[in-house]
Order: C-alpha cells, then structure tokens, then sequence
C-alpha cells in the first residue's frame, strides 16, 4: 500500500488542535481506462469518492459515494491501495489545521448502464459528470488545471500524487 502526505501549507502546527475527516475514494478499472468524475467548469479530474458518514464503514460509504456520483453500483471492493494524508490551514479559529485522510480502494463495478447520478450542490454547480479515460491522460490534464489555473480545486494535487505513485 502506498502511503503520501500532501501539505498544502507550510506553516502548520500539526502539535495542535486538528479535525480529521476520513475520506474514501475508488480506483475503478475497465481495459486501460479508469472511473473519473471530471468538471467542465475547473477542467480537472477526480476518482469518485468522499467524506464518510457517521455510523458508516468505509465499504458503505464507497458504495453510497460512487452511486451518487456516477450513477454504478459497486459489485466488489478490493483492497486498499493508498492512503493519502492532507493537511490544510483550518477555517476554525480554535483549530490550527485541518486533516483529511483519503483511503483508495481498487474496486469493480456492476455490469449495465449506469443510473441517475445523485450530487451535491457544489459538485452539480461544477456540472460533475462520469469520464472512462486512460489515467495517464487524467494526469497530463490535471497537471495542466495545476499550471494553468491560479486557484485549482485542492483536490487535484491529490488525484495528481495518487496517478503519480500509482504508474511507478
């Protein structure tokens, strides 16, 4: 298993207080292309997944997770293949960072045609739509939301350590 950190800032005090949110996200394959959910509006590329719920385990919440933002059902998830360790400065002024675990499972889908995606208002304002692509495609693209956009989703660095260490 493959195990990173990302700090997206450099003057944390990770001795302090923290919220730590535990997050799950699925590397789904099919031939030489991978499940993203791409959003026209930033340009970028993401494996479906998200935050875990309360009184959910991280098998339910990828299946909940993957339903809502592709529309396929999950038939099999496999084991974990990376966790990726964020930190960020934290929004609360009593909290000094904020961090997010992100756990990536290799899992299959169902065969069939997908349903209704079911998203948040953010990822429907982002117009968040089911991409089959070769992943080394997703990162070249990514890298370039990165070059281009002076404020890229935060996310995409992640998805870009994750492609990166997932093709050595």
């Amino acid at each position: 298993m493959i195990e990173l950190k990302l700090h997206h800032q450099n003057s944390l005090n990770l001795q302090g207080k923290s919220f730590i949110r535990e997050a799950v996200r699925a590397y789904i394959r099919k031939g030489d292309k991978a499940l993203f959910i791409h959003s026209p509006k930033n340009g970028d590329y993401k494996l479906p997944g998200g935050g875990i719920e309360t009184g959910e385990d991280r098998e339910e919440a990828l299946r909940r997770e993957i339903l809502e933002e592709s529309g396929y059902s999950l038939s099999a998830v496999g084991s974990e293949i990376a966790l990726i360790t964020e930190f960020f400065q934290a929004k609360e002024p009593e909290l000094d960072y904020f961090q997010m675990n992100s756990h990536y499972f290799a899992c299959e889908i169902e065969k069939g045609e997908p349903s209704a995606q079911n998203l948040d208002d953010y990822e429907s304002k982002l117009e968040m739509t089911p991409v089959w692509m070769e992943p080394r495609k997703a990162l070249e693209l990514n890298r370039a939301v990165i070059r281009d956009n002076p404020s890229p989703p935060r996310w995409t660095k992640r998805e870009i350590l994750f492609l990166e260490n997932l093709s050595q």
